[in-house]
């Protein structure tokens, strides 16, 4: 079950999952489900009735690997639209104190790369750890927390690094065409996923994605299996070719992966890469002269440090305080350098 939203807050979306799909799992009916949607968005409230409990009443369906596994209950499940938080509430569940004990004096490279709205790429191998990062960054430039939400990317399929490396996408983005090349790409793959009905022609899908991808799309290259091999492989083209097409026209990015060839393989889709496994920055070659160290970059690592001394509970606010005050600075900064070139 997926929710689209312009900004990614999970605290606030995870609940209205639950309550569609469990209304899904109810009724069977997509209509249902886009019934209850459009009533969440239009009142601001859903509410779910529940099934039967017996776990010998619940169907069973053949799941992507062929075996049989049954399906979810359906629970009564009800969902609210939350009230605008305050800054102090969402700094308080940011757990961006985390991320700044994780990367240390680092975290003021982050931190300026938000601010100057670069390209970042932040990796760890579990998810969670992504997903915790990404959840905290929109603290690091508070100024315009509504925008850095809507400039997440949680995490990319493990095809996309493949498709940012293709020499082709990158003479494509530099003249402009990168996102409608991708997207072209991405129908044809889609297609070939729908007509692909015989071996025949599943082999020959197969074989044009993988050729696109210089290579597999799955976990240990090329894709091997019987008869819709060819559609998975497909459909896992076409969305690593969407995302990559998303990140060229979106400019400025943060972006999370689980795969760890991607900053290797794709070093011109970063400006800085964050690595949580090593807790450390690494800036893009073109990118060093946006990242030079100053004395407000000493100033803001000084005062994080301080910030994470004392209270554990409140140590998110107090490490978000010290990043709104550099960010104030800074704004007020080019401000002045602005009224004097005028």
């Amino acid at each position: 079950m997926h929710v689209i939203s312009r900004t990614w807050q999970p605290e606030a979306w995870l609940p209205l999952s639950k309550a569609l799909l469990s209304r899904f799992v109810l009724t069977g009916e997509p209509t249902d489900v886009l019934t209850s949607f459009l009533c969440a968005t239009r009142k601001g409230t859903l509410e779910t009735e529940g099934a039967s409990t017996d776990a010998a009443s619940a169907s069973v369906v053949p799941s992507a690997a062929g075996a049989i596994c049954p399906t979810p209950l359906a629970v009564p499940v009800t969902w609210t639209r939350p009230a605008a938080a305050s800054p102090e509430h969402l700094a308080s569940r940011s757990r961006v104190a985390t991320v700044a004990r994780l990367l240390g004096e680092h975290i003021a490279l982050l931190w300026t790369a938000l601010v100057l709205r670069r390209r970042v790429i932040v990796y760890a191998p579990r998810t969670r750890d992504v997903l915790l990062a990404l959840g905290a960054s929109p603290m690091l430039a508070p100024h315009r927390m509504d925008s850095e939400r809507e400039h997440c990317r949680p995490v990319l399929s493990p095809g996309v690094a493949r498709v940012l490396a293709l020499p082709a996408f990158a003479a494509a983005t530099e003249s402009g065409e990168g996102a409608a090349t991708l997207e072209s790409r991405a129908a044809a793959a889609a297609t070939a996923a729908v007509r692909g009905r015989g071996e025949g022609r599943q082999a020959a899908a197969s074989a044009r994605a993988s050729a696109a991808m210089g290579g597999g799309i799955g976990e240990g290259g090329q894709e091997e299996g019987p008869k819709g091999t060819a559609s998975i492989a497909a459909t896992r083209l076409s969305a690593a070719l969407v995302e990559a097409a998303d990140l060229a026209r979106a400019g400025w990015y943060v972006a999370g992966t689980t795969d760890p060839t991607l900053g290797a393989a794709a070093p011109s889709a970063w400006d800085l890469y964050v690595d949580l496994t090593r807790r450390k920055c690494v800036v893009g070659e073109g990118a060093a002269a946006s990242f030079r160290m100053t004395a407000l970059h000493k100033r803001l690592v000084q005062s994080i440090q301080a910030a994470l001394q004392g209270d554990a509970a409140g140590a998110d606010a107090r490490v978000a305080a010290a990043l709104s005050s550099a960010t104030s600075s800074l704004v007020q900064r080019l401000r002045q350098i602005l009224i004097a070139k005028v």
